[in-house]
Parts: structure tokens; sequence; C-alpha cells
């Protein structure tokens, strides 16, 4: 959205005259709390204890379970954790291993973390389907830009698994830090940002739960939102894609619509350009 853009673009000034603006047009009833999917009868608590959630108390019996099969498998595969996605990287990386994404399971996780998949899946169905369920990586020295989560509808609790000094998260106005094998409980809809300014990992597990002030009828919108088959079909029709396929040395090969492709070859043509590219700066890099 404009509001995260600006920020990414570090025009901070801009994007809370934004936010103000929207709150003022009715948008969201507070500019620290800007999630796309907005309910408005819930209260923008930043922060709650988390002995009133029995799925938080959960995972910390099974810390020392899931904290062994972390080391085990962070030390003889380094490869199991993949980028994040989102750009919400200022500096640094950031890495995760995603157990569940909304109803959806992935099995080679399964596979390569059958300990922890397993504590998960004693968690019953209705509570395990809110959002994502994922180890979350921060090498040293990241930073992640301030940002506001998808929806309001529900809380995202934070397990500590590594957690070095340096290493905090802003939740508004307020300064959260993690400890081993203990809990947090916030509301990412709430603009937050995340250090590391460590020289260690900061790994937490990341648990996503339903609102415990959320109607069933937002609950059950919220527990039928897309698939992830949907997601991708949607996002293909948006960016003009007709296939995508994996190469064999890694390379992601993108084969355009054919209203998509004839736009790009009478631009390309009409231009003069052989390629045209956009920098890690953001910047076009073209070649004539």
């Amino acid at each position: 959205m404009l509001i995260d853009s600006l920020v990414t673009a570090g025009r901070v000034a801009e994007a809370g005259q934004c936010a103000d603006l929207a709150v003022r047009q009715g948008v969201w009833k507070h500019a620290f709390q800007r999630p796309l999917h907005y309910i408005d009868y819930l209260p923008p608590v930043v922060s709650y204890d988390p002995g009133k959630f029995w799925i938080a108390g959960y995972l910390q019996r099974h810390y020392a379970e899931i904290l062994a099969e972390f080391e085990r498998v962070s030390t003889a595969d380094g490869a199991a954790f993949k980028p994040v996605e989102e750009p919400l990287v200022d500096r640094g990386g950031w890495d995760q291993v995603i157990f569940y994404e909304g109803r959806r399971r992935f099995q080679q996780v399964e596979e390569l973390f059958p300990a922890t998949s397993a504590i998960l899946d004693r968690i019953p169905h209705e509570h395990r389907c809110a959002g994502v369920i994922m180890l979350s990586w921060l090498q040293p020295g990241t930073h992640i830009a301030r940002h506001c989560g998808y929806t309001n509808g529900r809380l995202r609790i934070h397990m500590g698994i590594k957690t070095p000094a340096g290493a905090k998260m802003r939740v508004n106005q307020s300064t959260l830090t993690w400890q081993p094998g203990e809990c947090l409980v916030f509301d990412d809809s709430i603009e937050h940002e995340v250090w590391n300014d460590s020289d260690e990992p900061r790994v937490v597990m990341l648990y996503d739960i339903f609102h415990p002030a959320l109607a069933e009828a937002d609950r059950i919108e919220l527990m039928g939102g897309e698939y992830a088959q949907d997601q991708v079909r949607r996002s293909m029709k948006e960016r003009g894609f007709r296939r995508l396929s994996l190469k064999s040395n890694g390379e992601v090969q993108v084969d355009l619509d054919r209203f998509t492709d004839l736009t790009v070859r009478r631009y390309l043509t009409d231009s003069g350009i052989s390629t045209i590219e956009l920098g890690a700066d953001g910047e076009l890099q073209i070649q004539r």
C-alpha cells in the first residue's frame, strides 16, 4: 500500500500525512493501526498477557523439543530457511520456515522438522488456520521497516527460540523483547518494526491466532480466505503471467500472457530498448 511504500522509500513524514488523512476520511480509527482488512469494533491493544492464551502455554511447554530440532536442522541444512518474500527488510536478512499458511500444510517442512510438526499437529485444526505458523530467523544487523499486518482480526504469538541481547521490537510506542522459551502476544496490525542489533541470529516461533473478541461471522470470513492456489492464480492474473517454471539452474522462467507480451514487445520496440531491469535501488537500468 502507499503508506508502506513511502516508509520503505524513506519518506516517513509523507507516510504519516497519508495515514492521518486516511483516519480523517474514516478508513481507520487510528493512524498507528492500518491493516488492509480492518474490523472497526476490535480494540487497538498493543500486547496481551500470554497466560490468557492456552496455545502460548502449550508452545512454551514444548520449547526444549522445538529448540533441539531447530539446532539440529539449522546445523545440518542451512538451506532449510528461505528468504521472506515481503519487501520489508531495510538492512540485513530475514528468513523463514513455514509450517502452516492458512489451511495449507507444507509437506517438505514436515519432513525436515518432524518433531515440531508433530507438536503443532496436536493442536486442533480450527486453531491452526488463523494465518501463518513459522520459524522466523532474523540475521545479525537486520532491521525490518515499520509496517502493519494484514488484519486486526488476529493476534500474533512470538515464542523466543534464539534471543540475543540487542534484538527488540517496537509496537506503536511500546518496546518488546524476547526471552528463550517465553511467549509474547501482540497485535501485528498495529505499526511495528524489528531490530537485531547483535552479532547472533534472532529466532522465534511465530504463530497467528484469532483475536479473542472476533465475532463468529468475521472468524468464518477469515477462515474462508484464499487457498494458496487461489492466491497464486490471482497474483498471476494481476501481473500478466501465463506460466512460471523453475529451470534446472534454479532460475525462475516467466512466460507472459498474450496481452502483456504484446504490450511489452511494443514498448521495447518503439523505445529502441533491448533490456530493461529494475535495480535493487528501485531505479530502472536500460540497455539499448
